[in-house]
């Protein structure tokens, strides 16, 4: 599984084909969330962190995996995200 706490789900992936690292960032509309995925603590999805990386760099991808957790968990990261209404 892929979801942390407090809604936030990290789906990633690794591929030759990949150069780098390349994500994107979701916010779920509406109150309910996502509530079939599978979270640490059962709760509904509301921020989904899709990180992909090249299968050969392991370090890289395993530092930003460490600093989207922190980030997100920190300071109430992940509510300040999920109130966010625009890109910027």
């Amino acid at each position: 599984p892929t979801g942390l706490d407090n809604g936030i789900a990290v789906p990633h992936g690794r591929h030759s084909s990949v150069t780098g690292i390349a994500g994107a960032v979701a916010i779920v509309e509406g109150e309910e969330g996502i509530s079939d995925y599978e979270t640490i603590d059962a709760s509904a999805v509301k921020i989904i962190v899709l990180t992909l990386a090249n299968d050969k760099a392991q370090t890289p991808y395993l530092q930003l995996m460490a600093y989207i957790s922190k980030k997100l968990r920190a300071n109430d990261g992940y509510r300040q995200l999920a109130q966010c209404s625009t890109a910027e």
